[in-house]
């Protein structure tokens, strides 16, 4: 290959891969954000792409130019290519340079995750039990239950724990970056602190049965006097009564949870 064509080939290599990059940060991947920490989540998975753009471009680029350079002259062409040894001081860049590369995401995926399940004062605590094909709420600090929508107040910071009473259940905020396995025997947890009001969905991320699309549910943030409000009328004589799996805690016959 001509050294003019080798320069061409490099310039169109660092102009898509800005191209690209520039792209991954004006595009919005993810939708609206309802809780401040979750917009640390969203940078992790963009520098991620941003990481791993070059190296897309790279190899692409590198099976273009065998395609082209290497390609048969006919149908009759049958030659073998020429014989080549590799090369010790590319095998160290190819493996050191993302070595480091996945090492340092790595650890900044840590630091975020840190924060994001760190523990805030004045936490509402949620019980979430998951079951084919239904979410079910208790507030053991308000003495509700409920299920379907998750009613929650603006600006206050939330504690989720969580489990199932029959297979994996998935529960995923997608407004919220937060998603999280359930199962049944075991507790799971999880907090963010809501800052939009608004009507969210609820989906379940993980394939538990025929019914599986179906198990979906709203998440609803509203201000802190609405949500007293709601309190008290899940609370009064009118309330609706639990039923089903609803009537019944897993986590806890009491209501308590431990932190």
């Amino acid at each position: 290959m001509k050294a003019s064509h080798r320069i061409f080939g490099i310039i169109i290599a660092i102009a898509v891969t800005a191209g690209l990059i520039a792209f991954t940060f004006a595009y919005d991947w993810f939708g609206p954000l309802i809780a401040e920490e979750s917009g640390n989540i969203d940078n992790v998975y963009r520098w991620l792409l941003v990481a791993s753009i070059p190296f897309f471009v790279i190899i692409v680029g590198i099976i273009a130019f065998c395609i082209l350079e290497f390609r048969a002259d006919g149908d009759d062409d049958d030659r073998d290519g020429e014989p080549f040894h590799g090369s010790t001081r590319i095998e160290i860049v190819w493996t050191v340079i993302p070595t480091i590369i996945v090492v340092a995401l790595g650890i900044y995926a840590w630091i975020v995750l840190d924060q994001v399940e760190a523990k805030q004062p004045n936490e509402l605590t949620i019980n979430v039990v998951g079951q084919q094909f239904a979410w079910n709420y208790e507030y053991p600090q308000l003495g509700v239950k409920t299920s379907g929508d998750l009613v929650v107040p603006k600006n206050r910071p939330l504690y989720f724990e969580m489990t199932s009473v029959d297979v994996i259940h998935s529960f995923y905020i997608p407004n919220a970056r937060l998603k999280r396995d359930t199962a049944d025997g075991f507790t799971t947890r999880l907090r963010f602190t809501p800052d939009t009001t608004g009507t969210f969905p609820i989906v379940c991320a993980e394939l538990c049965g025929i019914g599986h699309t179906t198990m979906r549910g709203t998440l609803r943030v509203v201000e802190p006097s609405e949500f007293t409000k709601w309190v008290a009328s899940r609370k009064g004589p009118n309330a609706p009564k639990p039923t089903g799996a609803n009537t019944i805690s897993p986590l806890s016959p009491t209501g308590e949870t431990g932190k």
